[in-house]
């Protein structure tokens, strides 16, 4: 893919379109007051590492671990475990576009919490198969 022009390796890659950001003095403002450096891991914002099996689920941890950590960095408290295997089940479809399995974009698992509520792994716990939504 080295000799790939950015349209090829676009179509691939299933992202299209996503906003450019630019660095302006107005947003750099925003960050004036951050730390240099922060350990999420250490400062317990980060839940553990996961084992996705034979199952091509990383799009799902991705789109969990994600959110899991900015709940918990935005509330100053420990990270909730999400459901991954909810992802796998219910956005494998033509609305939300995964494929259970068979890989899929964490983007479409963040699309898929938008319209639901995300059940924790304890109540809906990761099986590395696609199940019933």
């Amino acid at each position: 893919m080295s000799d790939w022009t950015e349209e090829e390796y676009s179509k691939l890659s299933g992202i299209k379109d996503l906003p450019v950001f630019e660095a302006t003095t107005s947003n750099l403002n925003l960050i004036n007051d951050v730390a240099e450096s922060i350990n999420w891991v250490t400062s317990g914002k980060v839940t553990e590492i996961k084992n996705q099996g034979s199952c091509g689920s990383d799009y799902a941890f991705a789109a969990t671990s994600t959110v899991e950590s900015a709940y918990a960095i935005k509330n100053n408290r420990e990270p909730l475990t999400l459901s991954a295997q909810q992802i796998i089940d219910c956005s494998s479809n033509s609305i939300y576009g995964n494929k259970g399995c068979e890989g899929g974009q964490f983007f479409y698992g963040w699309r898929y919490f938008l319209d639901y509520f995300s059940a924790q792994d304890s109540n809906y716990s990761y099986k590395g198969t696609v199940g019933v939504c």
